[in-house]
């Protein structure tokens, strides 16, 4: 579900801008894996696939300029802003890795997400 839910192309995620200007405004969202409802809070949005109960939230911390993904009883960073061209990703091992925020830099990211699911299947 998470992966569907990262818009890595949206303006709102990769601008490090809180999204306050939308709080209440609600989406539905059409992604590969089924159907979301995402709704604009103070501090991030609240996101919820269509047919399941459970939920997250991507929260934006003003204080340290990074993302982070909050489910029911977990919580994980997924980038901090390090300036206006680049951001450290945190990939699901915990290890950082540095992305250009350009088509290339997101394209590496994935492909070392990809990698790290294929190697943890197995």
């Amino acid at each position: 579900m998470l992966a569907d839910i990262l818009v890595i192309n949206s303006i709102e995620f990769w601008s490090g801008s809180n999204p306050v200007a939308d709080v209440g405004k609600t989406q539905t969202i059409e992604g590969k894996d089924g159907i979301y409802t995402v709704e604009t809070k103070a501090d991030g949005y609240h996101i919820e696939k269509q047919g399941e109960e459970s939920a997250v939230d991507l929260v934006f911390n003003e204080a340290d300029q990074s993302w982070s993904v909050k489910g029911e009883n977990e919580s994980a960073k997924l980038l901090k802003f390090t300036d206006e061209d680049e951001v450290v990703m945190y990939l699901p091992n915990g290890e950082e890795m540095n992305v250009e925020l350009s088509q290339a830099g997101v394209l590496a990211f994935q492909q070392a997400v990809n990698s790290y699911s294929y190697y943890a299947a197995r």
